[in-house]
């Protein structure tokens, strides 16, 4: 009776056991793939994250390539616009230089300038213009070299005045070439101006006016050539910054520049012809 009365508790004992064994196995396996889809979900965190993380450092490293791309592009631009910065500075130096040589074949040279031009001449004649304003020997071959001068001036510009890359420098020497011209050609006395003592009195001062405003010039393009940077003369009474060479009968004041510039006195003190020097004692 013992024996037979324990075969259903066992039984039951068995079917219980079998159901927490089947049970146990449903919960392991649900969460067995709980933690399999937690461990996807962390994965698939894990790779959009390096994903994000892969992206934002191609986006760096991309953003760092186009700086130093710039940079570089920059750089190179930077030495080229110095490159041919001293470029034009040479070419300007160089054309300064020229026209200096210009300027200085003709100052000496400036007195003769009023009237050398002279039209309708016999081929072959020897010329002999008349000169009130000039006391001293007149030989044909003065006059030549300043006619010489006179048109080296003149068509220095053409060559060398684009190589300037100054405006105001450009303006003055084709000023000063402009006056020369008009002084040469005689287009610069009065139609009434018919006194003798009055013309020759005139040409000198004419001639003295062009010659400090030359020497001016002079300065300018030197101070262009060693600074970069021309002169400014400043306006004077009439409001102009050059010579008026049809001057009002009796009006004998020389030109000078309002702005006086450094070395002015010095330079226009060097001629024994400008009333203002004073020889050393």
């Amino acid at each position: 009776m013992a024996v037979g009365e324990g075969d259903p508790l066992t039984g039951w004992a068995t079917v219980a056991l079998a159901a927490v064994a089947v049970a146990t196995l449903i919960y392991n396996a649900r969460t067995a793939r709980r933690d399999r889809r937690a461990a996807d979900r962390r994965l698939m965190e894990q790779r959009a994250y390096d994903d994000q993380r892969a992206t934002r450092e191609r986006a760096d490293a991309e953003a760092r390539l186009a700086a130093e791309r710039r940079a570089a592009d920059q750089r190179l631009d930077d030495e080229r616009a110095h490159i041919e910065k001293l470029r034009q500075r040479e070419r300007q130096q160089d054309s300064a230089t020229r026209l200096l040589v210009r300027i200085a074949d003709l100052l000496p040279l400036m007195k003769l300038v009023p009237n050398v031009v002279r039209t309708n001449r016999v081929p072959g004649a020897v010329r002999t213009p008349r000169f009130p304003h000039y006391s001293g020997p007149l030989l044909d071959e003065p006059t030549v070299v300043c006619e010489r001068a006179v048109d080296g001036l003149r068509f220095g510009g053409f060559a060398d005045l684009p190589g300037l890359h100054d405006t105001r420098a450009t303006e003055q020497y084709r000023t000063l070439a402009h006056l020369v011209l008009t002084a040469a050609r005689n287009e610069y006395r009065h139609k009434n101006e018919a006194d003798q003592q009055a013309q020759q009195e005139h040409s000198e001062l004419v001639a003295l006016d062009l010659w400090r405003y030359a020497t001016f010039v002079r300065l300018s393009l030197e101070h262009l050539i060693e600074q970069g940077e021309s002169l400014d003369p400043g306006e004077g009474g009439e409001g102009v910054s050059f010579p008026v060479l049809n001057r009002r009968p009796g009006d004998k004041s020389l030109w000078f520049p309002p702005s006086v510039p450094q070395g002015w006195d010095e330079a226009v003190t060097r001629d024994p012809n400008d009333p203002q020097y004073r020889a050393a004692k």
